[in-house]
C-alpha cells in the first residue's frame, strides 16, 4: 500500500541516459546526480554536447548517465555497454537515421527480457512503431539563449530529461517548453501525429508539444489506441 501511495512521487524522478559522440575526453561512462557535477566537467565535452547535457537537467531527472562514443566507436559499442545498466529514458545525440533506427531496434530487443521496460526518444528513425519509443521530427529549434537555430536532434536531450522527470499522472500534451523561442513547423501536424511522430508547435509566442504520443501505430488486441500516449504507457 505504501509503495502504491508513493508511486507518483517516485515516478517524477526517473533516470535519463544520453549517448554522445565526443573525443574531448577519454571517459566513456559517467553518472551525474545534479547539474553542478556536470558544470564541473564542462571542459570534457564539446560546446554542443555540453549544452545538450545541461538541457537534460531542465527536466529534473534523478540521475543522468552519459555514455561516450570514442573516435573509432559506433553506436553499437555504447548499446552493448548500456545493456547492463538501469535507466528509464535514453537518447542518442546524433542525426544519422540508421543509428537512430538502431537505437529503436535495441530498445525493442531489450524490452523483451527486461522486467522494467526502458524507453527512448529518437530522431527521425525509420518506422519504430513501438509504445516505448518516441520519434521526434522537427527539423530545427531556437533556444531563447541562442542567437541562431540549431538542428532538432540536439534537442533530444531536453525531451529525454522531460519525460524522465515527469510524474506518471501528468501528460506532456501542450507542455510549454519555456526554454525555446521558436521551432520549425512541420508541414502537417495531424499527419505527423497519425504517423506516430512527436512534434512541437509554435503557439502565440510559446513552443508546445502538440500531443505527447509515442511511435505506436500497429494496434492489436493487446496494444490499443490509448497506449499511443506516453502518460498511459508510463
Amino acid at each position: 500500500k505504501k509503495a502504491a501511495q508513493t508511486a507518483v512521487t517516485r515516478s517524477a524522478k526517473g533516470v535519463a541516459c544520453l549517448v554522445i559522440k565526443d573525443t574531448t575526453d577519454t571517459t566513456v561512462y559517467k553518472e551525474y546526480t545534479k547539474l553542478s557535477e556536470l558544470v564541473a566537467d564542462e571542459a570534457k565535452y564539446t560546446s554542443d554536447n555540453y549544452k545538450a547535457l545541461t538541457d537534460c537537467f531542465l527536466g529534473n531527472p534523478s540521475k543522468l548517465i552519459v555514455c561516450r562514443i570514442a573516435t573509432e566507436g559506433t553506436i553499437q559499442d555504447a548499446l552493448n555497454m548500456l545493456a547492463s545498466k538501469s535507466f528509464n529514458w535514453m537518447g542518442y545525440i546524433d542525426n544519422t537515421e540508421a543509428d537512430q533506427t538502431a537505437v529503436a531496434t535495441w530498445v525493442k530487443e531489450q524490452n523483451l527480457t527486461r522486467t522494467k521496460k526502458i524507453k527512448a526518444v529518437v530522431y527521425n528513425a525509420t518506422d519504430p512503431d513501438d509504445m516505448h519509443i518516441v520519434n521526434f521530427v522537427n527539423a530545427n529549434i531556437k533556444r531563447k539563449a541562442d542567437s541562431a537555430e540549431i538542428a532538432g536532434y540536439l534537442y533530444l536531450s531536453r525531451l529525454v530529461g522531460l519525460f524522465a522527470g515527469l510524474p506518471m499522472d501528468m501528460s506532456a500534451t501542450y507542455y510549454n517548453l519555456t526554454d525555446l523561442e521558436s521551432v520549425t513547423d512541420v508541414a502537417d501536424v495531424e499527419t505527423q501525429i497519425n504517423d506516430g511522430n512527436l512534434v512541437l508547435i509554435n503557439d502565440e509566442g510559446n513552443v508546445l508539444i502538440a500531443r505527447a504520443i509515442n511511435s505506436l501505430k500497429t494496434l492489436t488486441e493487446d496494444q490499443t489506441e490509448d497506449e499511443k500516449f506516453i502518460a498511459i504507457v508510463e
